[in-house]
């Protein structure tokens, strides 16, 4: 099995290319996904974050609010690292279960699948060691800042804070395998997805 790490900048468009990958038949392991389990009233961050940041950060019904607490820690060094150091370990650790699981499968199976996890903070973190090959996801800060603002409806202050949060995306860029430029309209981002597909020999996943 071919395990790839995908990672890029806030807002480059890594949820796009995943979705693109997704379809042609590789398997995906988004972390943020999994984060937003982990996070939930009976997953094993929530008690941890709740310690972290007290009651003022919970939504009515008890669930965490996201919202609020990323206003919080994106204004805060001190409190996005003590937000990081609850959340990752597990993210970490349910990632690398899925994919022994997901290895297990394959090989019983007698199948090469492509599995792509899919993790903003890949080299922050210094995870490149667990994949085969790293793909970056890239576009311009100044396009990351555009489509940060429009999409989460963010001051250019807000925006600015949370791609400052991350390892500049022009270093990523730098350190990749391979980079889907995506700068351009989503037909380029296809077909560069496409072309990097058939750079493999691998099975296509089918449920």
């Amino acid at each position: 099995m071919h395990r790839i790490g995908l990672t890029g900048g806030i807002a480059s468009g890594k949820s796009t290319v995943t979705e693109l990958l997704q379809a042609a038949g590789a398997l995906i392991l988004d972390a943020d996904l999994l984060a937003h389990e982990l996070m939930q009233p009976e997953g094993p961050a929530y008690a941890e974050i709740l310690t972290a940041f007290g009651p003022d950060i919970l939504q009515p019904d008890g669930q965490i609010d996201r919202q609020k607490l990323g206003a919080h820690v994106f204004e805060n060094p001190a409190a996005l690292a003590r937000l990081n150091a609850c959340v990752h370990p597990h993210v970490h650790a349910a990632l690398r279960a899925r994919s022994q699981s997901l290895a297990s499968a394959a090989a019983q199976a007698d199948k090469n699948w492509l599995l792509i996890s899919a993790i903003p903070l890949l080299y922050e973190n210094k995870l490149e060691s667990l994949f085969d090959k790293v793909l970056v996801v890239y576009c311009s800060e100044n396009q990351q800042m555009q489509r940060l603002m429009a999409r989460n409806q963010l001051s250019e202050n807000a925006a600015r804070q949370r791609i400052a949060a991350q390892l500049p995306i022009e270093s990523k860029k730098a350190r990749a395998d391979a980079v889907i430029d995506n700068s351009g309209t989503l037909e380029q981002t296809h077909n560069q997805v496409k072309q990097w597909l058939g750079e493999f020999s691998w099975d296509t996943y089918v449920v």
